[in-house]
């Protein structure tokens, strides 16, 4: 029956030029990897090798083998490693739920690192805004949150990690036209909502905070489609400020005061995990390093 060995033998020839080359690279004997070889292509029933010449070539019957026995081979490979990760307590896979308005590139260094140090670990990133990443770690199928500090909840652990900066605005023509908040023009005009801003789940009533209630509102599930429609002068709303720079630069949008919303208002970046959890090499080192970012 074939076996791996014979393979990697094969490669081994292959890759070093002769016999007696490949039983250096292996550690083996000349005659213990000729064997080998030999016992390979009596099983297939066709020769891997022409010797006929000064080095060892492939046959086309080789060619064509040897192309599916290298996947073989790096999946055996793949799988090795697998196993070593599991008796290591190496996690295989690593869920973090993300705020999208709280990357920035130190997080992002942080998610590279961990790439590079446990490479057979797959992390899973999803996305969800104010209080969705929070129920996500508290019904345990998130290991680990990055958000926004707007919770006053039990049974967790989170780090100051750093901050950002919203602000409310509008397409400059809009802003002229609402200007004057007691005008008509003001009321009918819509703010623009992340949807569980007002959807609280009884949990965090924080979530309506900034929202106006005499106006018309239009909801959305995030930040990225809000900016859309504010660029577009259909509503206005509170946006992080590193997410419309340029936009503020050119003055195509523009800072626009309205009673009940804060602006500038500073929100702080948490990692949160829960307490007492339960954190193999790969969630310590994500705790440990995204801790090092602690702001004050």
């Amino acid at each position: 029956m074939m076996k791996l060995d014979q393979l990697r033998a094969v490669l081994a020839v292959i890759n070093a030029g002769s016999f007696r080359a490949a039983s250096e690279t292996l550690h083996r004997t000349q005659s213990a990897i000729s064997h080998a070889i030999k016992l390979l292509e009596e099983e297939l029933g066709f020769d891997l090798f022409d010797r006929d010449g000064y080095r060892p070539t492939l046959t086309d019957a080789g060619q064509r083998y040897v192309q599916r026995a290298m996947s073989l081979i790096r999946e055996a490979d793949e799988l090795k490693q697998f196993a070593n990760v599991i008796a290591q307590g190496i996690e295989p896979s690593v869920h973090i739920y993300i705020n999208p308005i709280c990357l920035n590139e130190k997080i992002l260094k942080v998610l590279g690192k961990c790439r590079d140090e446990f490479p057979e670990t797959q992390l899973q990133i999803s996305c969800g805004t104010l209080g969705q990443p929070m129920e996500k770690l508290l019904s345990g199928e998130a290991d680990m949150v990055i958000n926004t500090k707007n919770i006053d909840q039990s049974g967790i652990e989170f780090v100051k990690i750093s901050t950002l900066t919203l602000i409310n605005v509008a397409q400059k023509e809009l802003a002229k036209r609402i200007s004057d908040t007691a005008t008509d023009e003001f009321h009918k005009s819509c703010q623009v909502v992340v949807t569980s801003q007002i959807e609280s789940n009884g949990r965090n009533p924080d979530y309506q905070f900034g929202v106006v209630e005499d106006v018309n509102k239009w909801l959305v599930s995030d930040h990225f489609t809000k900016r859309l429609i504010i660029s577009s002068g259909l509503g206005w709303g509170r946006l992080p400020e590193a997410m419309i720079n340029e936009q503020l630069k050119k003055g195509e949008l523009v800072p626009i005061h309205v009673a009940g919303v804060e602006s500038p208002l500073e929100l702080t970046t948490i990692v949160v995990k829960r307490c007492n959890q339960t954190m193999g090499p790969v969630l310590s080192m994500l705790w440990q390093e995204l801790g090092r970012l602690a702001v004050k």
